[in-house]
């Protein structure tokens, strides 16, 4: 039975360095504790990715102000296309000699992964992996060995969830390469962990004594908690640390005891030193050493968008009243009427009840909210990476935006890139570890024509100097050095394929490549009957010489190649032509769409201060007529009338000017923006009458392409 001793003995006759079991919870327990804000954050960004952007607190709020409680889900789209540019881009590792003569072995290596990865389901994991860096700002996996029911070892690649990552809070590295330790954290029931080391009944029950019943007396956060009494679970962390500068040992412990003693590690490199079998990413690490994802920068313009667009629709649905007390004799009932289109409302005679307009408002609302929108779509991958920068534009216009604006992604995805490339080292490190036994690996899917690549096979050779038959290891994986790259390319099955594509570009360009070499270099189901007809019939006789009407045929098809690359040749730059065109269009929108809010903004600060002048006036007339009134009323019966009488009318009509003097500027103001936006719009109108013209390919008198001109 496992017992709770802090002080590790020798594991297997290797003496394990002086850390002790408190030392590791110790590692454990402060990488939660100072990582806990981090890790708040990044929960709130998976939040916002499944549309969890309005906490608790602000829908109680919005609720108790009758607001509306939208929230538009911007973010997903964002991160979306982020997904689905990691799935278009997948590629295939690829093994590289490093010695000459090594080109079989290189293949083999090759096969040998790729066969890793196809069980494994390694595009998955790499999406898997992808989606917690673009999110929460860090992901990996563990590359270990299973064994199978008939007894041999798997490798196997197990996925570790962000959540469930342990890494030394001090590591600035973005692939923890930095890091003193590493490690997964897993919550198991007391039957799973006895199932799987039957002798840990006592280290179970130390880590339940150390639990509080009581959350009252506990001084550390409750992530710090190690089992559950109640629902008899027990919190496990295996953890890997690094005791030298390439010296890992392991242990999976609780806080009661170890399960899996403190040892050497198991898995090792290439070069036979111990080695971490976790292989960690993060897309971001800022100056604390907080990890992050693309999701970050764009939760301050998200909450600003959902708080524009919530404001203004309450501005646009609410109205404001100035009344004298007893103007109405229920007031609720007076707020529910014009709370309605069609509300009623009795007012008691010569009370004041005035409706106030907040249109105004609700404009500054929504200008606001057009600002917080731009923000956001200038943010992580535009509009001309979404393919979404004009119905006008052309489809080789959109391809070239998409490939400009993907260059603001390409320092995650190359972070990306180099973790797989250094998962698929880890994978061959296994294979050469493991696989010590004669193993055939099948690397294509052909069900007539089965190609399987043999690993460690021993084969019976004549040695040529003394004629005597020796033992050797053909594709010796121990003994195979190579260089593991991820290529650029797309995703295909098999190197049968890649080697099929070579041998028909090489064909298409006019090299003498034989037409059995294609047909069996292919993929296709039939080619074994295609390759005895094809060598029966050269069997038969001396190869004939082709009559001429193949070579005329082969000589045109040969011309109509040349012909189609020119032609594709004139359409590649009429295409850039074409986006140099969709630029200056979107210029010019942004232009006019930049004048036409000044214009809007002007007009209503015009109209605001039109109106204040007004409302300024008329308190002024009703002063000046109440001084009459007034005066009149403390004269005698039948004395003239004073001359303030006379000047009520000069001062009228000068208050009446003031007042509505702006607004005729204004209204002048307005209509010469209105010419320039006019004057706009009819150049952007012949631009794109200009771009929808079709375009003719200008022949030579040879045929052949010479320009293009468009037939306006």
């Amino acid at each position: 039975m496992l017992n709770a001793r802090e002080t590790p003995e020798e594991v297997d006759g290797t003496a394990t360095p002086d850390v002790t079991l408190s030392t590791l919870v110790q590692w454990v327990e402060s990488a939660e504790d100072e990582g806990s804000p981090m890790r708040e954050r990044s929960e709130r960004d998976r939040d916002y990715y499944d549309g969890r952007q309005i906490t608790e607190a602000e829908a109680a709020e919005l609720l108790k102000r009758n607001q509306p409680m939208i929230a538009f889900n911007m973010v997903k789209g964002k991160v979306d296309y982020l997904l689905g540019l990691e799935k278009q881009q997948r590629t295939d590792p690829k093994a590289y000699p490093r010695n000459p003569g090594d080109e079989d072995a290189a293949n083999a290596a090759t096969d040998a992964i790729r066969y890793v990865c196809d069980l494994n389901a390694m595009p998955m994991l790499a999406s898997q992996c992808w989606v917690n860096m673009v999110v929460e700002g860090a992901g990996g996996c563990e590359v270990g060995v299973e064994q199978n029911p008939a007894g041999d070892l798997d490798i196997v690649i197990r996925p570790v969830p962000w959540d469930r990552m342990i890494w030394d809070p001090y590591s600035r590295h973005e692939d923890y390469s930095d890091a003193k330790f590493l490690g997964v954290v897993l919550w198991m029931d007391e039957a799973e962990v006895l199932a799987r080391w039957p002798g840990a009944g006592n280290v179970i029950d130390t880590s339940y004594d150390r639990v509080s019943l009581s959350e009252t007396w506990d001084d550390r956060p409750r992530f710090s908690i190690w089992a559950d009494a109640k629902r008899r679970r027990v919190r496990l962390a295996q953890l890997y640390w690094r005791t030298g500068q390439d010296d890992w040992r392991y242990a999976t412990f609780t806080r009661g005891g170890y399960l899996d003693e403190p040892q050497v590690s198991p898995y090792s490199d290439e070069h036979g030193r111990p080695e971490c079998p976790l292989v960690f990413q993060s897309a971001y690490v800022n100056r604390d050493n907080w990890r992050y994802g693309v999701v970050r920068d764009l939760i301050d313009p998200q909450d600003e968008i959902n708080l524009r667009h919530r404001k203004a629709v309450h501005l646009l649905s609410v109205r404001q009243v100035i009344a004298e007390q007893g103007a109405v004799q229920d007031v609720d009932a007076a707020r529910t009427e014009l709370a309605k289109p069609d509300g009623y409302i009795e007012v008691a005679p010569g009370m004041r009840f005035e409706i106030q307009q907040t249109g105004d408002l609700s404009a500054g609302q929504a200008s606001l909210l057009q600002e917080a929108k731009s923000v956001f779509q200038a943010l992580g991958p535009n509009a001309a990476m979404l393919g979404k920068a004009g119905s006008s534009a052309s489809g080789r216009a959109i391809a070239l935006s998409q490939q400009g604006g993907a260059l603001e992604v390409g320092a995650i995805l190359d972070l990306h890139r180099d973790w797989r490339r250094r998962v698929y080292r880890t994978i061959w490190n296994r294979v050469k570890q493991f696989w010590t036994a004669e193993k055939w690996v099948r690397v294509t899917d052909d069900e007539r024509n089965v190609r399987f690549v043999g690993l460690n096979r021993q084969v019976v050779t004549l040695d040529p100097m003394t004629g005597q038959p020796t033992l050797t290891v053909e594709n010796d994986v121990s003994r195979m050095f190579v260089d593991i790259v991820v290529e650029e390319g797309a995703d295909i099955a098999t190197l049968q394929v890649e080697e099929f594509q070579a041998l028909a570009d090489l064909a298409g360009k006019g090299f003498p490549i034989p037409p059995d070499l294609l047909i069996e270099a292919s993929n296709l189901r039939s080619k074994g009957k295609i390759l005895e007809r094809l060598r029966g019939a050269e069997g038969q006789g001396a190869p004939q010489q082709p009559p001429p009407e193949l070579l005329t045929a082969q000589a045109r098809i040969e011309a109509d190649m040349a012909r189609a690359q020119m032609d594709a040749q004139v359409k590649a730059a009429q295409a850039q032509q074409d986006a140099a065109l969709e630029r200056e269009k979107m210029a010019m929108q942004a232009e006019i769409e930049r004048m036409r809010l000044e214009a809007q903004r002007a007009n209503d600060e015009a109209r605001i201060a039109a109106e204040d002048r007004r409302k300024s006036a008329d308190l002024e007339m009703q002063w000046q007529i109440a001084q009459l009134n007034a005066s009149m009323k403390a004269q005698p019966a039948g004395a003239a009338v004073p001359p303030v009488a006379l000047s009520l009318g000069e001062g009228a009509e000068q208050a009446i000017t003031t007042a509505f003097g702006p607004l005729a500027a204004m209204m002048e103001r307005q209509a010469q923006n209105g010419d320039m936006i006019a004057q706009s719009a009819a150049q952007m109108a012949e631009a794109a009458r200009l771009m929808a013209a079709p375009v003719e390919i200008v022949r030579g008198p040879d045929g052949r392409a010479a320009g293009t001109r468009r037939v306006v």
